[in-house]
């Protein structure tokens, strides 16, 4: 049995597939028909894969979102009382929905992520869950942004094994990758709490 099976409803993976612009609406229904046809119903999110509506690398982003996205911090802190932990969860993120619910991101245990701070896709939140990671405009791209002056391949994140850490890497970009405010020249790491700019868009990392 898959992870998405034992912890994530149906409803929670298409709302977030839907804000991340994977699919379309159309998929989603076409993916349901199917699903009400099996008699044992597979997952909306493996049927999506299995059909080739998601690729794998975006199956992968939802599923790290769905697990390490948290309840409200009211629960956490229930939680960490329990165990005598107060300061065990480490908030790097926290969200508000349009209905006002608060939902937080764990540094524990979880892996490096981008947080859209200041573009069309504010709030946005893209887990690295591969060693190369692609940014840009054009439909499959790892991380899509809505944003007119970002090229359709803009730049691309890697994990450099020789450094152990992360680098940017500006795919020949119409208008440059930005780090801290300041242009890179091609290449260049990043860290903890850098702020990249890409045309109107600004991430900020999280390690």
């Amino acid at each position: 049995m898959s992870a998405e099976t034992k912890v994530y409803n149906d409803e929670d993976f298409i709302k977030l597939v839907l804000e991340y612009r994977y699919v379309r609406e159309s998929d989603i229904e076409k993916c349901r028909e199917f699903q009400a046809q099996m008699s044992v119903p597979l997952p909306i999110g493996e049927i999506l894969r299995q059909k080739k509506y998601l690729t794998k690398d975006e199956y992968n982003v939802i599923i790290t979102l769905l697990k390490y996205k948290t309840a409200p911090i009211e629960k956490l802190k229930r939680k960490a009382k329990k165990k005598k932990e107060e300061d065990t969860f480490n908030i790097i993120e926290k969200n508000t929905s349009e209905e006002g619910e608060e939902s937080y991101f764990l540094e524990e245990d979880s892996p490096p992520f981008l947080t859209i701070i200041e573009g069309n896709d504010k709030g946005k939140v893209y887990p690295l869950v591969k060693d190369e990671i692609t940014i840009g405009r054009v439909r499959g791209a790892d991380i899509r942004l809505d944003d007119c002056y970002v090229s359709r391949i803009h730049c691309k994140i890697i994990y450099n094994i020789e450094t152990e850490n992360w680098d940017i890497i500006d795919m020949m970009s119409s208008h440059g990758v930005y780090v801290n405010g300041e242009r890179i020249p091609k290449k260049r790491g990043i860290k903890e709490g850098d702020q990249i700019q890409l045309g109107d868009t600004i991430l900020k990392v999280s390690m």
